[in-house]
């Protein structure tokens, strides 16, 4: 993953955790191949978290660098959890 200045667009970059490739295990999409693109940076802290190692840390990301990284993995379906957009 090449990183990001935190200094580049900030509208075009995401603080990634990780991505990776696994099996939907929610909702309608159960059992389908999946990419997890997981941000970084959630404040709220809620109880239910099962990813209490992605509230801090992670890596300034450009899109283009997430899209290539994502189409690596060659699923049709991509996840974007973590983070809180509105923090």
């Amino acid at each position: 993953m090449a990183a990001v200045a935190p200094g580049a667009d900030a509208e075009s970059r995401l603080r990634i955790s990780e991505i990776f490739l696994s099996l939907q295990g929610e909702a309608d999409a159960v059992g389908w191949p999946t990419v997890f693109v997981r941000l970084t940076g959630c404040p709220l802290r809620c109880r239910w978290c099962d990813t209490a190692y992605a509230f801090e840390g992670g890596q300034w990301h450009g899109i283009d660098d997430i899209l290539a990284q994502v189409a690596q993995h060659g699923a049709r379906h991509v996840c974007v959890t973590g983070g809180e957009p509105l923090a």
